[in-house]
């Protein structure tokens, strides 16, 4: 059982593709997965997931409880550049 809730658990996922120094920036965290982009987008990334984590714990949830309102509320809180949030719950359970 607790297998199973480990493999359907949300996480963030992060892609850019500016990388055109060909370095490979790769980071991952208890929710989060970033890859690519040039060294100051991939900090961009991580700076916004890392600020999305702190407001979601006013709400006291885990990504996997968060409401897509409250998603959204969260996310039109940081305001960087270039960051398009989306919002797909359950996407790989079956």
């Amino acid at each position: 059982m607790e297998e199973d809730s480990k493999k359907n658990k949300s996480i963030i996922l992060g892609f850019a593709h500016n990388d055109k120094d060909n370095h490979k920036r790769i980071t991952k965290g208890e929710n989060f997965y970033l890859c690519g982009g040039t060294k100051d987008a991939h900090d961009n990334m991580i700076e916004s997931v890392l600020e999305f984590n702190a407001l979601r714990m006013k709400y006291g949830k885990s990504l996997d409880e968060l409401t897509e309102s409250e998603y959204f509320d969260i996310a039109n809180e940081i305001k960087r550049k270039n960051i398009n949030w989306h919002y797909s719950p359950n996407y790989f359970k079956k």
